[in-house]
């Protein structure tokens, strides 16, 4: 090759490839401007689960890197959890290691750049495979990678940063697994899947379960049946090896999900059906609203060429029927896969998601683009008659839309636009077809797709929120932490600022949003009335009782909230710190076996005070009231602290007006069966007014009202203090503590049981017992003792071994199938 065709043939390359990264790039950049987010403006883009997790776990990466803790364990997440199960499953893309070099204020901004770097990633892995599909028509492929990098998917999902890392690696595995069946080529395959399930093994299982149905889509449409065992063998020994070096990730992650609510796939009850396929075609159309409840629709917008294109893909004759069918039969399947429960379920690893929905989405988005692809490859081949039918196709789909009953997110404007950008795609791909002006053609017809994909993700792009409400308390917070903190007691907050507070702010708390959390915590906080759901708990809903058991000695709040139960402590600016004296610190003694069973049928108040009475004293709560309507009134008959235990047929959004505050509705929400809520101090003849938030609901409300009985409560608060826990040592998976008992007791350590941890009593492993089937517990007689805790990652090493092992075999493969190629070079190197 000579040096003017190298040039003229990196130039070919280079530019369309600079523009399938920098178009979504730049897309995304221009909206973050337009809606002020920082540096832009005073808002940030952490919403959803990036504002109540992402953010907080990469404080609490960025924490643990800088110190050198190692990612080991945290006791700054839901009471203790094992952090490196927590790292692989939501921060293991390499790019978040430059965590080290950021403040945590800062942490949301990075996350709001990889944002838009991952965007523009996706639009140049997507090019990388659109290249191929169209050979010569580099700069057509653009569009289609666009297309791809801004989709309804990335549109709706672009803040689950994890979730976009496959996002942008799945053009890159569907090419190279069409490599490994035409070119028997094994290593691109294995380690972009291997890296895919590196860097979240959760979107990757949907990636696998397509790959399986794509791979024999694929030998069929190659006509390669007669070769199909030793296809077969080779993508199993393939996907197999991608596993193997992934396995330093995907053994402990499996190990966490067994652990959690999801570890026992759900087992679907027959098929029942969302909505119907046309409904769901709905939203190929511009500018439909992003579902991320519980609605189910899918977020599938992948451009308005897709209703001239598609059609002409059936119809053309230049593309083969077996990949028709192949390619269709797929996109019908994923198709009602969004429609149909059951298969959803299959394609979400056996748990229905808790809300945003169809996160297989892209597959279906990128099989759709890929379709057009295809069809836009054979125009040239189209007659006039056939080019027109196509796009009468799309415009009469979109009319029919029009006619039926619209749903919602779906609306007229929607349509007319769509039909719109059809119309100007259709003017665009015939000059295409007609081969004049091809230059100028491929340029509007880049112009078109920014436009349309611009207008798409600027209206839904993105939501944001307020920086500054984020990040006020921060500095104030960290001040009060480092005066009284340390490992051995725990934080929390009388008003949340994110449901993993702990890991933002740097301090040991008892709440978690997690899908890796220890499901042994949902069901004691359940047991006890607090907040909890499949995916997090929260010490929402406590009484003395749960907080002394769970060690929380100071809650964070604003000036005034002073009660019975909060002594004010100290404060810095407008963040007030409150001492629990209801707190017995990170070791304390019961009677000798006493226990709380987690699997009692009675209600929160009923099992606090049986277990208040087995420790000796009397009951702390006194029920004054039951009520059961679909309004509930209470009134103080004396001054007291209240609580309400919701019982029955419970709505789980409510509004409280308490006294003084009629004005202002305070909403409830999560509450679920069994739910306590803490009513606070109220004066004699003060009231409380609870109705359901939605006015025409007939939900029957019914609850029982309890005044907390502070005779009682500081009674069994002073045999519970009655223990000195000051030699203890909490920090980094690590527990010491020396006790020394002048009777029988059982001493509890409020750390959650965890297989990770080994115990020795006196220098002897011994196996413990649990307290409330969660905190570790340990029945002694009278005596001295040494207790250590040490804990290690499950599945860590074992998985480290795996990795290597694999490597080393990828790594000796490669070598010798191409052997001859590398002698050859050496030869040629020799000579010279």
């Amino acid at each position: 090759m000579n040096k003017k065709h190298f040039i003229a043939s990196r130039k070919d390359v280079f530019f369309p490839a600079l523009l399938s990264f920098g178009i979504p790039f730049l897309i995304m950049l221009s909206t973050f401007i337009a809606y002020g987010i920082f540096p832009f403006g005073n808002e940030q883009s952490a919403v959803g689960d990036m504002w109540h997790q992402y953010v907080p776990f990469f404080a609490e990466f960025a924490r643990k890197l800088k110190c050198g803790s190692g990612l080991g364990y945290s006791f700054n997440l839901g009471g203790g959890t094992d952090f490196y199960q927590l790292f692989v499953y939501y921060l293991s893309c390499p790019l978040n290691f430059a965590a080290i070099f950021l403040s945590p204020k800062y942490i949301m901004d990075y996350m709001a750049f990889l944002q838009v770097l991952k965007v523009g990633l996706a639009g140049l892995c997507a090019w990388i495979y659109f290249r191929k599909c169209l050979k010569t028509e580099s700069f057509s492929a653009v569009v289609f990678s666009t297309l791809y990098a801004l989709c309804g998917y990335c549109c709706a999902y672009n803040y689950n940063l994890m979730w976009m890392d496959n996002f942008l690696l799945f053009p890159l595995i569907i090419l190279f697994l069409e490599k490994l069946v035409d070119e028997k080529k094994p290593l691109g395959y294995i380690l972009t899947l291997g890296l895919s399930v590196y860097v979240d093994y959760y979107i990757s299982i949907m990636i696998c379960i397509f790959l399986v149905f794509y791979f024999f889509g694929l030998i069929y449409i190659k006509r390669q049946g007669k070769y199909i065992l030793k296809h077969v063998f080779r993508f199993g020994i393939s996907s197999l090896m991608a596993g193997i070096i992934a396995a330093i990730h995907l053994i402990p992650c499996v190990i966490a999900m067994r652990g959690s609510k999801f570890g026992t796939p759900t087992i679907p009850d027959g098929f029942k059906s969302y909505f119907s396929v046309l409904k769901a075609l709905g939203r190929h159309c511009i500018c439909v609203g992003c579902e991320r409840g519980l609605n189910h629709f899918p977020n599938i917008f992948c451009g308005c060429i897709v209703f001239i294109l598609v059609p002409y893909f059936i119809l053309s004759e230049g593309i083969s029927l077996r990949k028709k069918f192949v390619m269709l039969g797929l996109s019908l399947f994923l198709m009602l896969s969004f429609c149909v429960d059951a298969l959803a379920l299959l394609w979400h690893g056996m748990n229905y998601p808790d809300s945003l929905p169809a996160r297989h989405s892209f597959i279906y988005c990128f099989l759709i683009i890929t379709m057009c692809c295809d069809a836009f490859k054979h125009l040239k081949e189209c007659s006039k008659k056939v080019f027109a039918i196509s796009v009468c196709i799309g415009a009469l789909g979109l009319i029919l839309m029009e006619a039926c009953s619209l749903h919602e997110g779906l609306e007229s404007w929607n349509i007319w636009v769509t039909l719109l950008f059809v119309i100007f795609s259709s003017f665009l791909l015939w000059g295409f077809v007609r081969n004049k002006r091809k230059t100028l053609v491929t340029v509007l017809f880049i112009v078109l797709c920014v436009c349309e994909c611009t207008l798409n993700l600027f209206v839904t792009g993105l939501d944001s929120t307020d920086r500054t409400e984020y990040t006020k308390e921060y500095d104030d917070r960290r001040v009060l932490v480092e005066k009284y903190g340390g490992e051995n007691v725990r934080f929390e907050g009388l008003k949340k600022k994110t449901k993993n507070d702990g890991t933002y702010y740097g301090y040991p708390s008892a709440s978690s949003f997690s899908s890796t959390m220890n499901s042994s915590f949902i069901d004691f906080y359940k047991c006890l009335g607090m907040r909890h759901s499949k995916v997090f708990y929260c010490v929402e809903g406590m009484t003395p009782v749960c907080s002394g058991l769970l060690n929380i000695k100071y809650l964070f709040g604003k000036e005034g909230e002073e009660s019975n139960l909060y002594k004010y402590k100290d404060s810095s600016n407008e963040v007030f710190l409150y001492e629990n004296p209801y707190n017995f610190g990170p070791v304390y003694c019961l009677p000798y076996e006493t226990d709380i069973d987690v699997s009692s049928s009675l209600n929160p108040m009923a099992i606090q005070n049986d277990f208040v009475k087995s420790c000796g004293t009397d009951p702390v709560f006194d029920c004054v009231a039951t009520q059961k309507d679909k309004v509930v009134n209470f009134e103080a008959d004396e001054a007291g602290t209240f609580y309400a235990e919701f019982i029955s047929q419970t709505p789980s959004k409510i509004y409280l007006e308490r006294p003084g505050q009629n004005k202002d509705k305070e909403k409830i929400k999560d509450l679920k069966n069994r739910c306590v809520l803490c009513l606070g101090d109220m004066k004699s003849g003060d009231r409380v007014k609870i109705y359901d938030q939605d006015e025409d609901s007939a939900k029957i409300i019914k609850v029982n009202f309890y005044r907390l009985n502070m005779d009682a409560l500081n009674e069994w608060a002073a045999q519970m203090k009655d223990f000195d826990s000051s030699d203890t040592f909490i920090k980094d998976g690590k527990v010491r503590t020396h006790v020394k008992l002048d009777e029988s007791k059982r001493v509890v350590i409020p750390v959650a049981k965890d297989g990770g941890w080994r115990i020795k009593i006196n220098g002897k492993t011994v196996e413990p017992e649990y307290f409330g089937d969660l905190f570790y517990a340990f029945d002694l007689k009278k005596g001295e003792y040494d207790i250590e805790m040490t804990f290690t990652n499950r599945g860590r090493l074992l998985g480290l071994v795996i990795s290597v092992f694999g490597i080393i075999i990828v790594g000796i493969f490669t070598i010798v199938k191409n052997k001859k190629k590398l002698f050859s070079n050496l030869a040629e190197l020799s000579q010279e």
